[in-house]
């Protein structure tokens, strides 16, 4: 995944975590607040009922004294008829309230004692109307009237139909319910805040995880790249060690990889740079410098082998008066055909030919002895000869001829590679001197 689409895709994600979150707490808690809501309406509804059936029972059951043998039979006549019309009213308003209820919900045990009180209210209802026929047929006769009125009053149907004990048990499990009720209605408000809040806090630690993860996955590939060029630029080191794929991002992958391109461009290019510093450019051996350094680690090679090592100065005859002569292009070409006759004399590994000086040319050669060098430069000057250049300033033979100074010996702590070069420099100017050129002259074995 890329780099942008992971950072969007964390942002993203934590965005619908924390909208998720609170949507789902304001549903939730909106959802179980209006359940309990609901719940209190209903039982506060059914504690209105209670409260008006309490007041509404006394009132539509029939006093006890109404009924007492010593009042007068018209006045018994009148309670019958008003108490069966206010049981009628009473039936009628129950009717109506049960009705209600069923539509709305009620409460488990309203419902039975509804039924109840208005069964019994029916049955009493009934008694009165039993009553109040006997007396209508007993005509005018008072004893008959007053038979049917003690039938009435030791009857115990109206002091047991009112139902108050019930109801009042009744309140009382409802108005625990509502306490219950009320306590989850508060618990659902609390719940409506706690569920966005704790959604918040999970939206928050996992933005804190993705940028954790981010800065894991993102900046530590970038500081190990600092860090990687740092100590290129410290050390000058380009055999530094890649980064681990994994999984970096597509963008960090790339530059990784283009950064490691680098380095191996660098690489080469410094091996070039390195080439060409040591190497002479018109001559395509080596320079100066690949000389000191060559012959250094030589004398260093050899001093731990014990072995002999020798060294050939060579300096073309009169090179200034060939250039004069046939001019300095011509004096190139010359240089360029001594330098490729000297490799291709010198052909074993550990050889090494470098051009010195202007016309002047050295050849390092490890593991030969004095006796060795010696026929090697004789081999040298007559080739040079061989190659048949003109060199009219260089009498007699008029042809382009060397000499050679020789130096050898088993390196020690005082046979050091300038102790070499200066040693062959001296032969050389034996040869230049007392031997007239085109020949070869040994330096004093070290040895000896």
């Amino acid at each position: 995944m890329g780099l942008r689409r992971r950072i969007l895709f964390n942002n993203l994600a934590t965005l619908a975590i924390a909208a998720g979150g609170m949507l789902l707490g304001l549903a939730a808690g909106n959802l179980l607040w209006r359940n309990a809501q609901a719940r209190v309406e209903v039982i506060e509804g059914e504690l209105r009922v209670i409260d008006d059936l309490n007041l509404r029972i006394p009132q539509a059951m029939p006093a006890d004294n109404h009924y007492q043998p010593f009042e007068t039979l018209a006045q018994t006549d009148d309670n019958l008829a008003n108490d069966s019309k206010t049981l009628r009213q009473f039936i009628s308003h129950l009717e109506r309230l049960a009705s209600r209820q069923g539509e709305s919900g009620m409460a488990p045990d309203m419902a039975p004692v509804m039924a109840n009180l208005i069964t019994q209210s029916r049955s009493l209802l009934g008694i009165l109307q039993q009553v109040d026929s006997r007396l209508n047929r007993s005509g005018n006769d008072p004893a008959i009237k007053m038979q049917a009125v003690n039938s009435l009053v030791q009857s115990d149907t109206i002091v047991e139909q009112a139902c108050i004990g019930e109801l009042e048990k009744l309140r009382a499990r409802l108005t625990t319910d509502l306490a219950k009720v009320r306590g989850a209605e508060e618990r659902a408000e609390l719940l409506e805040l706690l569920i966005p809040l704790c959604s918040t806090i999970v939206a928050t630690g996992l933005a804190l995880w993705f940028a954790l993860r981010t800065s894991r996955v993102i900046l530590r590939p970038i500081d190990l790249l600092n860090q990687r060029i740092g100590e290129l630029r410290s050390t000058g080191n380009l055999q530094l060690q890649p980064l681990e794929q994994g999984s970096i991002p597509h963008e960090i992958r790339t530059l990784n990889e283009n950064f490691n391109g680098l380095i191996q461009w660098l690489s080469e290019v410094l091996a070039q740079l390195e080439k060409l510093s040591l190497t002479d450019s018109l001559t395509q051996v080596g320079n100066r410098r690949c000389f000191d350094q060559l012959l250094y680690a030589e004398v260093a090679r050899h001093r731990r082998e014990g072995a002999s090592m020798a060294l050939l100065l060579l300096d073309l005859d009169h090179f200034k008066a060939y250039n004069d002569c046939y001019g300095h292009p011509a004096g190139d070409r010359c240089l360029i055909a001594v330098a490729a006759l000297l490799k291709d004399l010198f052909r074993r590994s550990g050889d090494q030919v470098c051009r010195i000086g202007g016309e002047e040319f050295a050849v390092i050669l490890p593991g030969t002895s004095e006796k060795e060098a010696e026929c090697l430069a004789s081999r040298v000057v007559a080739a040079t000869v061989e190659l048949n250049l003109e060199h009219r300033a260089n009498p007699p033979i008029g042809l382009v001829s060397v000499s050679v100074g020789v130096s050898s010996g088993r390196p020690s702590e005082s046979l050091t590679g300038s102790w070499l070069l200066q040693a062959a420099d001296q032969a050389l100017y034996r040869c230049k001197g007392e031997l007239g050129r085109n020949t070869v002259a040994c330096a004093p074995s070290h040895d000896s």
